[in-house]
């Protein structure tokens, strides 16, 4: 049982109930729809809220709603639009060749970010729509961030945020510098230390949706930003990036 006004759920062995505790959903995800399509899979869609102060809302990306065997309901990106996705624009090894700030260390396991004195940042141009795939493993204390979609004379960025520091991913204008006004889409989440963590990033016009493990989604709409550069860091700690494609929607076929 999802609830229209809010991202929560519960959960019966029977539809006449009794339901469960409300569980947390996507915490951004207003007004959800539901649909089975022929293939017997849950989809869903909804509203995504603005930015605070801007008014009306975008619809979200279609994704999947599914059940664990422990009974929670986790959500994934469909395979059709995976798909969509199809013209790539980046690999971890130009990831590699583009260090900002600090330093970075290619190895046979990925591109290893650790903190100094300064926050070590590698970068790729970054496409109007975009999905970015990446696996990102963190030693303990340690603060991932990828940072995209810039705007307000470069001191506002969204930002994905992963964290063994405190144990939550991120979703929104989360850097010190940023106007503090407005929403980043928290979610506590147990991070394991020293083992991969997957994510695909989706940029799609303002609508912006992150899949963590095909477990958790977090879903923002970002307003008045441009596209700039992709940026990952270390901003605290050590973090590995063990696999990273970028890919941008393929050009539609004009030809008759």
């Amino acid at each position: 049982l999802t609830f229209s006004g809010g991202p929560r759920y519960a959960i019966a062995d029977r539809s006449e109930g009794p339901y469960g505790n409300h569980r947390p959903a996507d915490h951004n995800l207003y007004v959800p729809k539901t649909a089975r399509d022929d293939q017997g899979r849950i989809l869903v869609a909804g509203t995504v809220r603005p930015d605070i102060g801007v008014a009306g809302g975008r619809g979200s990306m279609l994704r999947e709603y599914y059940l664990s065997d422990d009974g929670r309901l986790l959500q994934r990106p469909l395979a059709e639009v995976l798909a969509a996705f199809s013209e790539s624009v980046g690999t971890l090894d130009d990831l590699a060749k583009n260090v900002v700030t600090g330093q970075a260390e290619r190895t046979d396991e990925g591109l290893r970010l650790t903190r100094g004195q300064q926050v070590p940042r590698v970068s790729l141009p970054e496409p109007a729509d975009f999905l970015a795939d990446f696996t990102v493993t963190l030693d303990a204390d340690s603060v991932f961030r990828l940072n995209f979609r810039r705007g307000g004379g470069q001191k506002t960025m969204q930002t994905f945020e992963i964290s063994t520091l405190d144990n939550h991913i991120r979703l929104g204008t989360i850097a010190n510098h940023s106007d503090n006004t407005r929403p980043v889409n928290d979610r506590v989440h147990q991070v394991p230390v020293g083992e991969p963590v997957r994510v695909r990033l989706f940029a799609v016009g303002t609508v912006l949706t992150a899949f963590v493990e095909d477990h958790y989604t977090l879903t923002m709409n970002a307003v008045s930003l441009e596209n700039t550069q992709l940026i990952a860091e270390a901003f605290q700690g050590t973090v590995t990036i063990r696999n990273l494609t970028l890919q941008q929607p393929a050009e539609p076929d004009r030809t008759e």
